[in-house]
């Protein structure tokens, strides 16, 4: 499998990555660009190794093969905590006990952001994926796809630290770097009239 972005635009590679759990080839020379700002969402059916290669960009298993790159820095050595990666998995990961807003700015206030700066971030990177005016709604009262959105909100925190000149003006896409897999809408079943 190789995805490539426009020559010289990557800046999450994946290159020639290979897996093998419990003696099964899980991933094989799996090469994927993406463009800093772009937004990917993995597709496949179960088994095939989305959440696999999800969990080798965050830190949390070794490739048996391959390099990873964030803007050309190679951070296959580096833990999940110094990655400055967020990744939503299917379930979420969202404080039931949490109002969206302080969802997404936990993140930030866990590196003491200050608090004007957080309301601007988290307000900003609500209204990109559409959850303006669900800032103090819980969790549980979402639709599963709008869940997703928060969860992945979360995940970014608000625009993580870039590894090159931060720039206050840039839009919170732009210093993103984030997955996102969505899982299949269940089917609604119609009520008899």
């Amino acid at each position: 499998m190789d995805v490539s972005a426009p020559s010289g635009s990557a800046y999450l590679q994946l290159k020639e990555i290979a897996l093998s759990l419990g003696g099964k080839r899980i991933l094989d020379s799996v090469s994927l660009d993406i463009a800093k700002g772009e937004l990917l969402g993995l597709l496949g059916p179960s088994g095939s190794g989305k959440t696999t290669m999800l969990n080798i960009i965050g830190g949390f298993l070794e490739p048996d093969e391959g390099e990873l790159r964030i803007g050309g820095e190679d951070i296959l050595p580096l833990p999940p905590h110094r990655r400055d990666i967020g990744i939503t998995f299917q379930g979420y990961a969202l404080f039931p006990h949490l109002t969206i807003f302080d969802n997404v700015a936990y993140g930030l206030r866990q590196r003491k952001v200050d608090k004007r700066e957080i309301e601007l971030r988290v307000l900003g990177m609500l209204s990109i994926l559409g959850l303006s005016g669900f800032e103090r709604r819980m969790p549980r009262s979402l639709r599963r796809t709008r869940r997703a959105a928060a969860a992945a909100s979360a995940a970014a925190r608000a625009e993580p630290q870039d590894r090159s000149t931060m720039t206050r003006r840039r839009s919170a896409v732009q210093r993103t770097r984030w997955l996102w897999t969505l899982p299949p809408e269940p089917a609604r079943r119609q009520r008899p009239r």
